[in-house]
């Protein structure tokens, strides 16, 4: 009995197979979000010092060069860069602009092309003691920066006043302002144009302060030459962390690529894990705990038991093993399985025919949240399945039907493929359940495939056909009675 439930954030791409007796759930996937901000052996960037090289004279982007202390990072973190940042792209992830709770923006670089291109007048770096929580909004046009005002290259003059600021936001966050964890989103603060010789107990981070010069859109000939202007105010530890020029491009290619060394292989875990990087990133995961470790098909396992409990609740502790596990090999083992949630004996491997045809017509007809399979498929989506309007949230697998529709119906050895390619947006993780193999059996076995490092390989060794694969696009069809699905990628 082999289930199937996809998500869509994932690392690896895997192809699987199962024989005998298989059936399908399918997940539509988020991942949780962590609560935890900055936890211990996480990678932390220090600002140490940040300026502003040059504001361009049509103010179509702000330079900024960075120093920092990077700590917990591997040996290629640079600790002196340099980034360009485009007005289009500031103006569209302006802080004020991002829906709370949601995190959703509400402006995009069309936008700032229909609202008259507005253009960098002043940048300024600003440093804050971050006094108190506050969880409100704040309309930075309505403060007074009448002592903050400077431009790019000219002399600062220092001041303290009261604002406030995007708060802290954490490694894994795409906003410029936090919208979960610990930190409030906005945060009271006194900022200066100097840079704190120390912080006298308190969190000092610096802001980058942008003026824009908005030309009115007013067909007025009065208002036809008026200039408006407002502020947006942006967290530079998160601005660093989304530099986009080339070599910082190249440097997170090389830090989130998956390339041969960390591919699963049959003889062992992915070699990624023998190196310094691994072990440290390990250490940080599982603090002062035992780390778990490769079986020795080079795949973790993870007893099902310490994923689902007892009496049918998720363990968030057994969850975050499995999917991590997922997520950096891109496959994993739930071991010691249940035939169903109702009975706690593990997995019978082999029975007689008559004991098949049983159990076939018993999986059958329990219902959807009764499947194991179900379960961990819920638990690692966050409770729904998706992509089941082929073959049902659960799709069982029987050899040996007549006038099967499809081949895993048959006795036929499986090739490598990826399942529902035919979908515009096809699933991204597949669960497989083998509930019961009968006596006599030959074959049967599941195969893995790294595709994302076999690609990378073949990059490597043949790049005309690399070239080849990614230019050309291939056809993937499901046409039967009752199906009709084309997709080209």
């Amino acid at each position: 009995h082999g289930s199937s439930a996809f998500q869509r954030h994932y690392r690896h791409g895997s192809c699987r197979r199962a024989s005998f007796f298989s059936s399908h759930a399918v997940a539509s996937a988020e991942y949780p979000s962590s609560s935890d901000d900055f936890s211990d052996g996480e990678t932390l960037t220090v600002v140490n010092d940040v300026r502003i090289v040059k504001v361009e004279d049509d103010g179509g982007c702000v330079t900024l060069q960075f120093r920092s202390d990077h700590i917990n990072t591997d040996e290629e973190s640079s600790n002196n860069s340099q980034s360009t940042y485009h007005a289009s792209w500031l103006w569209s992830n302006d802080p004020q602009r991002i829906v709370l709770p949601s995190g959703q923006r509400t402006s995009t670089p069309g936008q700032w092309c229909a609202s008259s291109r507005p253009r960098i007048r002043d940048a300024t770096i600003i440093y804050c003691n971050i006094e108190q929580n506050e969880n409100d909004g704040f309309d930075f046009n309505g403060m007074h920066t009448d002592n903050l005002e400077s431009t790019s290259g000219s002399e600062t003059m220092s001041a303290t006043e009261e604002i406030k600021v995007p708060g802290p936001t954490s490694k894994d966050s795409c906003h410029p302002l936090p919208i979960y964890g610990h930190y409030p989103a906005w945060m009271s603060a006194t900022s200066t144009t100097d840079m704190p010789q120390t912080n006298n107990g308190k969190t000092c981070r610096p802001y980058l302060k942008i003026v824009w010069s908005t030309p009115s859109t007013s067909n007025s000939q009065t208002d036809h030459n008026e200039i408006h202007e407002s502020t947006s105010i942006y967290d530079i530890e998160w601005l660093q962390r989304f530099q986009y020029d080339n070599a910082s491009r190249l440097q997170h290619r090389r830090r989130t690529e998956v390339q041969p060394v960390n591919a699963i292989r049959k003889d062992g875990p992915p070699s990624w894990y023998s190196t310094k990087a691994s072990r440290k990133d390990l250490r940080s995961l599982y603090p002062g705990e035992e780390m778990p470790k490769h079986e020795n098909d080079g795949l973790m396992h993870v007893n099902y038991h310490s994923i689902i409990k007892d009496d049918g609740q998720v363990s968030q502790e057994g969850l975050f093993q499995l999917l991590q596990s997922v997520f950096r090999d891109g496959a994993a083992i739930v071991s010691n399985t249940p035939l169903s949630h109702r009975h706690s004996e593990a997995t019978t491997t082999t029975t007689t025919s008559n004991n098949v045809s049983k159990l076939c017509h018993s999986l059958e007809t329990m219902s959807e949240d009764e499947l194991p399979v179900s379960k961990i498929a819920k638990a690692m989506s966050g409770s729904s399945l998706s992509h089941g309007s082929l073959y049902g949230n659960i799709f069982h697998v029987r050899v040996g039907e007549r006038n099967a529709n499809n081949v895993a119906y048959t006795s036929s050895a499986l090739p490598p493929h990826q399942d529902l390619a035919y979908y515009e947006s096809p699933p991204g993780m597949q669960l497989l359940h083998c509930a019961m193999m009968g006596r006599g059996v030959v074959g049967g076995e599941s195969t893995l495939i790294d595709g994302m490092a076999a690609a990378h390989r073949l990059r490597e060794v043949r790049p005309e056909s690399f070239e080849c694969l990614v230019k050309c696009a291939a056809t993937f069809v499901k046409q039967r009675d009752g199906a009709g699905m084309t997709y080209r990628r």
